[in-house]
Formats: C-alpha cells, sequence, structure tokens
C-alpha cells in the first residue's frame, strides 16, 4: 500500500498541521513501514515500523485513541525509530496509549528527540516480552521506571534493553527504583551497555530472580555497591545469571595497579576482602564476557618465568570464560592451584590477544575444559622457542573436544600434541603455514573435524599420507574428516601422482569444493581426471627423457670433448673477472648497481644492501672494509645532476638489480631513470621480486625488463616477514655468473689457443 498526497495530521490532544508526503510500504512477511501513525492497517500485517516521522513536527503525541482499529489489535512487533537529533522536538506518550496493542510482543523504540512517558502508558501491553529503549538519547531512566511501575501486567515480559538511554543528558542510577518495579516480571535478558552509570546497586539483582543474560559491555560505573552491610557478603548475586557480559568496560583504576611486564613473581594470594567479594561474584554465574577489559586500560600482560600460587578460597561456579582481545601477550607462569583447581570451566577462549607464550600449567588448573580457542594468535613463536613445552600444552585436558588454533603462523604441529586428548571431536588449524601433518591422530578415535584449510600444501608426503591414514573411520561413517580446501594443492607435476592417488581414493577428506592447481596455474576441481592428467605430464616426460636418451650416446664423445673446452675457458674467464673486480676499475668499480622504489626503502636495507655487499666481498675475497660492491642512489653526491649521475655510476657496475614491488610499476619518476640505464645497453639486469606482481599492472618498459631479466629472485609474504625463495650465497653466485657470462668475453683479452693448448 503507498499513498502520495497532502494531509491534516491530528495525533492525540495536540493539534499539529502540516504539509508533508505521507507513505506506507508493505514489505514481505507481514511487515509495513510508515513515515507516519496511519489510522489503519492492512489485514494480516504483524510487524510495523514508523521511521522518520519526527520531522514534520514539534510535537508528537500518541495517545488512546491512536491504535484503535481492528486490524491493530493483531499486530505482534511496533517499531519507532528516528534518527533527527533535535532537543525542541518532543514525543509523548499518554496514559494507555498503547489500549489496542493486545497481542503485540515486542515495542522497539529508538528516538533520538525528547521523549515522554506518562506513568501509565504502558498500560495495555499484557503479552509484552520485549521492552527495547536502546539508543534513546533524551528518555530518562526515571520515566521507564515510572512507566513500568504504572503497568501491572508485565508478567510476560523477558528482555529488556535500556542501553544508550539518556545519554545526551546524564548518568544512570541504576538502583531499587529500577530493579524492583521488575521484580513481578519473567525477564531473561538485560541490557544496559554502552552507557555511563553513575551508580549501580548491584545487590539489588536479588529481585530478577529469572534473569539470565546481563549485559554491561562498553560501560562505565563511577560507583558500584556489591551489598548493603556486612553480613549479606557471602550472598551470591549472580547465582542464577548464565551470562554475564562486561567486554570492553574501562578497568581503568585497577589497571593503574598492574605493571605490563611481571617478572620473578613467587606467591599471589587474594588478602583483600572487598576483591575476594568481587571475584566471587563475577564467578558465580554460567558465562562471563571480558573481552577487551585490559585492551580499553591499554595493558600488555606478559609474565615471565614466574611462579603463581593460589591459595585464596574462590568459590568457582563459572563454566564459560571469554577473554579476547586482553593484550595476553605472554602467559610463561607456573601456576601452582593445589585445593583450588577450577573444575567448573569448560569453555575457555583467549583468542585474538597477540598470545606468544602460554605455560601447560595454566590450562592444567582448568582440567575440565571441552572448548578452547586459541585462534588469532602468536602461538608460533612457542614454537620455536621451546617445542617441548608447546606439545604438553595441552596433556591434562582429558576432557577437551573442540581445539582452535587457527590463524597462529604456525608452521610445525609436534607429534604427540594430542596424545592425552582421546575425546577430542574437532581440530581447527586453519589458516595457518602447515605443509606437511607431523602430528598424530590415531589415538583420536571420535574425532569429527579436522580443518587444514588455507595452509600452504602442495603435495602431501608419505608420511603424511599415512599419519591421516589412521583417523579412526567409525562404521557405516560417510562424511569425511579433513578439510583440504583452500590449500596450493598441486596437480601440475608428476611428483604429485602418489599424493593426488591418494587424495582421490581416500574418504575421510572433504572433496566438496576442493581444487588443485593445473600447468596453467588455473584452479580446478579435484575429480579422478586430475589424475588421469598428471599421468599424461608423467607419460609426455619420460617420452622426452627417452628420446633424449636415444641421441646421448651418439653425441657424448663430442659434447664430452666441447665441454671440457668451455669449462678450462669459463674458469680462465671467471677468474680474471674476479681479479678484474678485486682490482675494481672502470666498469668493475662495483659489482651491482642496487635501483628501487624509496617505498622499499627499509625493505633494501634491512633484507638486501648490506648483507648482498658482505657475501660479495666475502665471495670476491675483499678484504677492504671501506668499499662497496653494491652501490645504491642513496650515495650519490648532493647538488650534482642525477641523471649524469645515474649513466656514470651504471657504467661503473657490472651488473643492474632492479627491485621491483607494486609501487615501483606506478612511479614515473623509476621509469625515467630506468630508461636512461637501459638505453646505455650496457649492463645485464637481474630482477629481486618483493612480491608477486600481476604481469597485467606493469608498464611497457617494466614488462620487457620482466620478460628479458637474466635472473629473478623472489621473495614470498608473510604475516609479518619476508622469506627469501633461495639463499645469499646463491644470489651472490648467480651474480658473479651474470658478470662473466655478459661482460667477460667482451671486457677481457684472451688467448683462445693458449687455454685450449692449456687443456
Amino acid at each position: 500500500m503507498a499513498s502520495k498526497c497532502i494531509v491534516v495530521f491530528l495525533i492525540g490532544i495536540n493539534v499539529s498541521v502540516s504539509v508533508a508526503y505521507n507513505w506506507c510500504k508493505d514489505f514481505k512477511n507481514q511487515i509495513l513501514k510508515c513515515n507516519y501513525f496511519p489510522k489503519d492497517i492492512p489485514y494480516g500485517i504483524s510487524e510495523v515500523h514508523i521511521e522518520h516521522f519526527m520531522d514534520p513536527f514539534d510535537n508528537v503525541v500518541v495517545n488512546s485513541s491512536t491504535f484503535q482499529s481492528e486490524n491493530w489489535s493483531h499486530l505482534k512487533r511496533l517499531k519507532l525509530r528516528d534518527n533527527l537529533n533535535d532537543d525542541t522536538k518532543t514525543l509523548k506518550f499518554e496514559a494507555k496509549s498503547f489500549i489496542g496493542l493486545e497481542k503485540v510482543q515486542e515495542f522497539h523504540l529508538h528516538v533520538q528527540s525528547i521523549i515522554y512517558l506518562d506513568s501509565d502508558s504502558l498500560v495495555g501491553l499484557n503479552n509484552l516480552k520485549t521492552l527495547d529503549f536502546g539508543a534513546c538519547g533524551r528518555l530518562s531512566l526515571k520515566q521507564v521506571n515510572s512507566a513500568i511501575s504504572g503497568s501491572a501486567n508485565l508478567k510476560s515480559l523477558e528482555i529488556v534493553n535500556i542501553s544508550r538511554l539518556d545519554y545526551h543528558v546524564q548518568a544512570l542510577d541504576i538502583d531499587m527504583n529500577f530493579f524492583y518495579p521488575l521484580r513481578n516480571t519473567n525477564i531473561k535478558y538485560l541490557d544496559i551497555s554502552h552507557t555511563d552509570i553513575s551508580m549501580l546497586r548491584l545487590y539489588t539483582l536479588q529481585y530478577l530472580r529469572t534473569l539470565e543474560t546481563f549485559n554491561l559491555s562498553s560501560s562505565s560505573i563511577a560507583d558500584m555497591t556489591l551489598y548493603p552491610d556486612k553480613q549479606a557478603e557471602n550472598y551470591t548475586l549472580l547465582r542464577n545469571v548464565k551470562m554475564l557480559d562486561i567486554s570492553f568496560y574501562p578497568l581503568t583504576k585497577l589497571a593503574a595497579f598492574v605493571p605490563n611486564t611481571i617478572t620473578n613473581f613467587d606467591f599471589l594470594t587474594w588478602d583483600l576482602p572487598d576483591a575476594l567479594y568481587i571475584v566471587r561474584q563475577f564467578l558465580s554465574c554460567q558465562t562471563i564476557n571480558v573481552t577487551g577489559i585490559l585492551t580499553i586500560s591499554k595493558k600488555t600482560v606478559k609474565l615471565k618465568n614466574c611462579i603463581v600460587k593460589i591459595t585464596g578460597r574462590i568459590p568457582w561456579l563459572v563454566r564459560e570464560i571469554f577473554a579476547r582481545q586482553n593484550n595476553l601477550n605472554r602467559l610463561d607462569a607456573k601456576f601452582h592451584c593445589g585445593n583450588y583447581t577450577v573444575y567448573t570451566i569448560k569453555h575457555f577462549d583467549i583468542a585474538e590477544n597477540n598470545l606468544e607464550f602460554l605455560h601447560p600449567s595454566i590450562v592444567s588448573c582448568m582440567p575440565n575444559i571441552e572448548i578452547l580457542d586459541l585462534s588469532n594468535n602468536l602461538m608460533y613463536r612457542m614454537v620455536a622457542e621451546n617445542v617441548s613445552l608447546f606439545e604438553k600444552l595441552f596433556i591434562s585436558l582429558r576432557h577437551l573436544k573442540s581445539i582452535t588454533l587457527s590463524a597462529n603462523k604456525l608452521r610445525y604441529i609436534p607429534r604427540k600434541l594430542f596424545e592425552n586428548n582421546l575425546e577430542l571431536l574437532s581440530v581447527d588449524f586453519s589458516v595457518n603455514f602447515i605443509s606437511q601433518v607431523t602430528f598424530s591422530v590415531d589415538k583420536l578415535n571420535h574425532l569429527k573435524v579436522l580443518d587444514l584449510r588455507s595452509n600452504i600444501i602442495k603435495i602431501l608426503d608419505k608420511e603424511s599420507m599415512t599419519m591421516l591414514d589412521l583417523i579412526h573411520m567409525e562404521q557405516n561413517k560417510t562424511m569425511p574428516v579433513v578439510n583440504l580446501n583452500n590449500n596450493p594443492i598441486c596437480c601440475s607435476k608428476c611428483e604429485a601422482e602418489s599424493f593426488l592417488e591418494w587424495l582421490t581414493k581416500t574418504n575421510i577428506v572433504d572433496k566438496t569444493n576442493l581444487k588443485c592447481v593445473d600447468e596453467n596455474s588455473v584452479y580446478i576441481d579435484v575429480t579422478d581426471n586430475i589424475l588421469r592428467m598428471v599421468r599424461n605430464i608423467c607419460q609426455r616426460r619420460k617420452l622426452v627423457i627417452y628420446l633424449l636418451a636415444s641421441g646421448v650416446t651418439l653425441a657424448f664423445m663430442v659434447i664430452s670433448i666441447y665441454k671440457r673446452k668451455k669449462q678450462i675457458l669459463k674458469k680462465m674467464i671467471r677468474e680474471k673477472v674476479l681479479r678484474r673486480l678485486q682490482d675494481g676499475k672502470g666498469q668493475f668499480q662495483f659489482a651491482a648497481f642496487l635501483y628501487f622504489c624509496s617505498k622499499v626503502e627499509d625493505f633494501v636495507q634491512n633484507l638486501i644492501e648490506s648483507k648482498l655487499d658482505e657475501k660479495l666481498k666475502e665471495m670476491i675475497e675483499i678484504t677492504d672494509s671501506g668499499r662497496k660492491l653494491v652501490f645504491s642512489e642513496k650515495h650519490f653526491w648532493p647538488g650534482r645532476s642525477l641523471p649524469r649521475q645515474f649513466s656514470d655510476y651504471s657504467r661503473s657496475s657490472s651488473v643492474l638489480l632492479v627491485v621491483l614491488c607494486e609501487a615501483y610499476c606506478t612511479c614515473s619518476y623509476c621509469n625515467d631513470f630506468l630508461e636512461i640505464i637501459i638505453m646505455q645497453k650496457r649492463n645485464p639486469i637481474m630482477l629481486l621480486m618483493k612480491q608477486q606482481i600481476d604481469e597485467r599492472h606493469m608498464a611497457g618498459l617494466i614488462k620487457h625488463i620482466y620478460e628479458k631479466a637474466a635472473v629473478r629472485i623472489q621473495w614470498e609474504s608473510g604475516y609479518e616477514e619476508h622469506i627469501l625463495s633461495t639463499t645469499l650465497d646463491q644470489m651472490c653466485s648467480s651474480i658473479v655468473d651474470i658478470i662473466v657470462a655478459n661482460l667477460g668475453i667482451l671486457s677481457i683479452e684472451y688467448d683462445e689457443q693458449q687455454v685450449l693448448s692449456n687443456g
């Protein structure tokens, strides 16, 4: 239903005349959206959204006559939303405003203007389950309390949201005036998140005996009282609460007393009654979310070589702890729990903490953990530092059912990591750098998911396939266990034949959407056809080998004699090239002229220039520490013409090293000066590839150099590091070989007859 007309809009007892375009849109799923309060709605509509309705009016009043038509009486959900941030406009709900909405179960009000609620305005919402005043920036809590108190029949109420309430005016006092009117409801979910709370009387929660979820996330509390008197200290307020969310709560006062790094810490005890009571209250609920509470306080927790003894008695009732994004960087502490071991915790989540070390004794204090999430951390550093301790990380968790170690940059998983975790159902190693299966799974008889997605698996070796074959498959079980999707599985080499044959036949690998990389670097589906394709590759290779072998006998003597002569000649040329490089005259003053874009200067200085210069000196046997064999633009004389210096120093260098990156391809400055060097047609070019670059993004000159370059050296990009695809020794050897091949014969006078006679 849609209408565009000029109307006189009368609401309640206030008369507001406005010329405007009113519209209503009938959406699917029995939802009607309007920008005004219609007198009637179509039959069958169960949900109405009234949006952007404040703009034409200074005052909007909702009263007992607003929802009086028959069709309104069938409504189940009503949402009023207006983001107009104007403190001159008012929305008022008078007595019995919702008297015609007996079947409404959800009422959502999100309005930025001033809101007035009469004390009996909610009368008539007898079946209301959700009362949502979230983001009502100018609605006072006092009026909300009065409206709830004035409605005697809200027994069905289950969800109350007052997040961001009254944030334009003042902080909230959450005390008995708020909790007591809700005592006769069936409230299960209470949201006071993203709110400045001036006062919280937590002990008044005793009136909400059905409360299951209490959300205080991203709120600040200036004054919190836990109990009214000392006699109530032992009362557990949150025993019935299943979920307490205090994520991103600013622990500013507490954090001020906590150092960033704690070392040689010998003893920890709970000797403050108030602190002990606070911990008791928080740990009495079933689930607690403390995500980001230390991040807000800008703290990084590092425990180094500590000994921690738990001696205070804490009545642990909590079953789940979520502690993400808390900068728990290093937890290297030996915990001694003794009689205070925590047996209740089943789910422990410390993901996204940049965690690089976790001592096994910490999780041993929670031996009944069933779900452990360590994803998005840096646990690869613990493997590198102490692999034997990492292997014992889960040794005490005999009831562990799910472990997540995704996105930890792991390259190697020790063999006995899951030796004691016989009840494991799910293991997640996705988004790491794993290339082979090195960990044992033969004892995991209940394993249902082994997630190895998005690693660097190309070809699994025989040991890895044997490891996976030991996965226990229950009788008549058809669901696969192993997920290898998004790995660069190779189906273009003969060496992959045995792996692909195993892959196509095994039942433990999920082959849905599984792809491999063919000869054209295209991802194709893993089917029986790929095995035939790889075997054809092998046959082609065998045929080439056979044809080559048939001519080897005939040409062997000729090739041997020629090769011997070439070796003697090449050796002599190489020796003379090295002597010229030692002398450092003319075009042998520098072994290499290093040319790069300024945006990768740190990469060049840290990984190439100094290391390459030292290695070349070592190879050419130059002892002069002051002399450079690798020259770059940063050594130019200031004030002299750059093109002239480029030309001069390229003539004084044997090889041109070009560091190629994405920024270089689009840098006109780099291309102009490179063209000066290329036009001299003297220097052979060797490309140093900082990253893989799509040829389509290369300009004409760069693409020509890319195709004609004598040698290309590639770096592989990791999360925080660049890994050279070869060795520095091999790179230096390639530079010398290029000089010998391209400059040796042109620059060195030699007597070929003398060479041959010496042979």
